[in-house]
């Protein structure tokens, strides 16, 4: 069912549909920039070795948030697309969807990285140091970045 709540969405102006809709993803992306910020100022200040891993795992936390916004976006289209050709039926079948897809590239992520990163680190440098820390820290963020994939849904 439609209701005036949802009709607004097509009768206001895009400049007050966009300041509803654009501070929760701009807080979304402030929070992930300041978490590379203070990582990166915090492992800086006890290992150079450290800071030469975040540097080097860094590509594979963009391709997950590549991934994970994606992915969130793509489903979020096409829920409101449904939605708003009022089928809510198929709007809350592909909502539903989101969970378990989250959950799916989040393993395949952590699996596949968890083992590739052994020798991701060896062709990214030849430090011992800095090969068994980008095998740490790589392995800690993909296993762990659930989190990236079900709040980006």
């Amino acid at each position: 069912m439609i209701t005036d709540k949802t009709q607004s969405w097509g009768k206001d102006r895009i400049s007050k549909i966009l300041l509803k809709l654009a501070p929760p993803v701009m807080l979304a992306q402030l929070i992930q920039a300041l978490y590379n910020i203070v990582d990166s100022l915090f492992i800086g200040q006890y290992s150079e070795s450290g800071l030469t891993a975040l540097s080097i795992v860094y590509p594979i936390q963009l391709l997950m948030i590549a991934f994970a916004v994606g992915t969130g976006v793509g489903i979020n289209t096409i829920v409101a697309a449904k939605f708003g050709q009022g089928e809510k039926d198929k709007a809350d079948s592909y909502a539903g969807m989101a969970a378990p897809l989250a959950l799916l590239l989040w393993l395949l992520f952590a699996l596949i990285f968890y083992f590739a990163m052994p020798g991701f680190a060896k062709i990214s440098t030849d430090s011992e140091q800095v090969i068994n820390d980008v095998i740490i820290y790589g392995r800690i963020v993909c296993v762990f970045g659930f989190g990236l994939f079900f709040e980006s849904m």
